[in-house]
């Protein structure tokens, strides 16, 4: 995993606990020595027939370490909360 980068998409209907996840996740990656870049908002999506919005953020972990992604494997998260992985 050394020497590579992982890219993360939380999304979720409540944004507060789009938010309070994404800050989890970094809080995590960070206390194990990898470099995270700052969270970028992504676009939300309005259904308009059922008035409700998808709230999403994405970030990039830079080199991350075997142990931080063991760590973010175990890391509980809402069920509400979509995370999407991509190396």
């Amino acid at each position: 995993m050394e020497g590579r980068k992982i890219r993360l998409k939380v999304s979720g209907k409540e944004q507060d606990l789009v938010y309070e996840t994404m800050e989890r996740i970094i809080e995590t990656v960070e206390k194990l020595g990898a470099k995270v870049s700052r969270p970028i908002t992504l676009p939300t999506v309005k259904n308009l027939l059922a008035v409700t919005r998808s709230h999403k953020l994405t970030i990039e972990i830079l080199n991350p370490t075997s142990k931080a992604v063991d760590a973010l494997m175990r890391l509980e998260i809402p069920e509400c909360i979509d995370i999407d992985f991509k190396l």
